[in-house]
């Protein structure tokens, strides 16, 4: 199975194209600025840096991460989290998490692995109440 640096050199993916153009993006992400409804109130998803920092020390393999953290594939970057996060706000599904906002989507590529070392093909991102990005990672689909 593929994984998320497989398909950033597949030009026939349409994923990946529209991964490439997120990760070009940086700060102004497709999908983030937009406006979602969370408890009835229209918010508006804003990319941080700490958010992105929380994600690549948690579970990014060359940080070390927590032990009981899933990881994502070796090499990946801040940018791969940021065009992850925006094809998961884009295309997968949202709903409420501990009062934060989640999103997650099925990438059809291998993501990461679990904390026990399985090989997972989605991600879920987080934003808070009020949009700001507090984390992404791996998971099961």
């Amino acid at each position: 199975m593929d994984d998320i640096r497989a398909l950033q050199s597949k030009d026939s993916s349409g994923l990946q194209k529209g991964l490439a153009a997120a990760s070009l993006a940086s700060w102004a992400l497709p999908g983030l600025g937009k406006a979602v409804v969370s408890g009835g109130a229209k918010i508006t998803l804003k990319m941080t840096a700490r958010g992105l920092e929380h994600a690549a020390e948690r579970h990014f393999v060359e940080r070390g991460g927590a032990a009981d953290a899933s990881k994502f594939v070796e090499g990946t970057t801040k940018g791969d989290v940021q065009a992850m996060t925006a094809s998961a706000v884009n295309s997968g599904t949202q709903s409420m998490s501990r009062g934060n906002i989640m999103f997650e989507h099925d990438l059809g590529v291998v993501t990461g692995t679990t904390n026990k070392g399985k090989e997972v093909t989605g991600v879920r991102a987080l934003f808070s109440s009020s949009g700001d990005f507090l984390s992404a990672y791996p998971v099961k689909q």
